[in-house]
């Protein structure tokens, strides 16, 4: 269930998610800006009466395209990294802007030239040898690329650290020059 929920303010002026009892698990979006009072969540709650708590919860078509872009990853990586550098935006704002970005990369998917790629090493809680990682973007000058993890987060390493074929590469940098210049 996708929905916003306000940050609350403890005695130590620590920020907090304001998030029902009943909740079994959560992951949050939150704009990257620290002027922000609210984020939006995908959780599961403990309950069958999810109308008592009273949440703000998302458009259904919001909700179709979030679910979509769970099967593209890139889509919702780069649809959230784009909307939460916007600052600042209303709620509703918010929500427009990552259904029109949601459709842009969705639509445009067989465009952008994105794949899988094997990861050559480990790191703990990061990166596992041998899991495939949806490849974004390359940035020949410093021979580092932009992958999507599996909890679609956007990061950036050396080449060396991914069985990359150079093919791949130059395709993706030959398309990422056209039209996709600002992941």
């Amino acid at each position: 269930m996708y929905h916003f929920v306000n940050f609350k303010h403890s005695n130590d002026d620590d920020q907090t998610l304001d998030l029902p009892d009943s909740i079994v698990s959560f992951s949050a979006k939150y704009p990257t800006t620290l002027e922000a009072t609210w984020c939006l969540c995908d959780s599961e709650f403990n309950t069958d009466d999810i109308a008592a708590l009273n949440l703000e919860t998302v458009s259904n078509e919001l909700t179709i395209l979030l679910n979509s872009a769970k099967l593209y990853a890139p889509a919702y990586a780069l649809a959230f990294s784009k909307v939460n550098a916007l600052w600042p935006q209303s709620k509703a704002e918010y929500e427009q802007n990552l259904i029109n970005v949601l459709k842009q990369y969705l639509a445009n998917q067989s465009e952008h030239g994105f794949f899988l790629c094997e990861s050559k090493i480990e790191e703990t809680g990061y990166l596992s040898t041998g899991e495939f990682v949806w490849i974004v973007k390359y940035i020949p000058e410093i021979e580092e690329i932009l992958w999507i993890s599996s909890d679609y987060e956007i990061y950036q390493d050396p080449i060396a650290k991914f069985n990359l074929n150079p093919l791949s590469l130059s395709r993706l940098n030959a398309i990422q020059l056209k039209s996709l210049t600002s992941c």
